[in-house]
C-alpha cells in the first residue's frame, strides 16, 4: 500500500541516511516543503542543508500517519514527529 511505502521512507530519514546528500536529493521532490516544529516552512534546499549540519542523531519518533491521495501520482502524507 501506498501509506507503507511513504512511512518507510519518511522513517528512513531517522537514522543515518538523513545524512547521505544523494539519497535526500533523490528522496525529496524539488519542490519539497516542510513545516518545522517551529512553525516555519522551509524547502528541499533549506531541509537538506539544516540535515547534513546537525551534529547528534537524536532519537525521532513518528506517528498517526494518515494519507490524502490526491490524484493518481501527488499525495498528502500527515504524521506526528518527537
Amino acid at each position: 500500500m501506498l501509506i507503507d511505502e511513504l512511512r518507510r521512507l519518511e522513517c528512513s530519514l531517522h537514522g543515518a541516511m538523513r545524512y547521505d546528500r544523494e539519497w535526500l536529493e533523490q528522496l525529496l521532490h524539488p519542490q519539497f516543503l516542510e513545516i518545522t516544529r517551529s512553525g516555519l516552512m522551509v524547502n528541499r534546499s533549506q531541509t537538506i542543508t539544516s540535515l547534513l549540519s546537525e551534529k547528534t542523531i537524536r532519537p525521532i519518533f513518528s506517528t498517526d500517519f494518515m494519507l490524502i491521495e490526491l490524484g493518481r501520482c501527488s499525495a498528502i502524507l500527515h504524521y506526528r514527529t518527537s
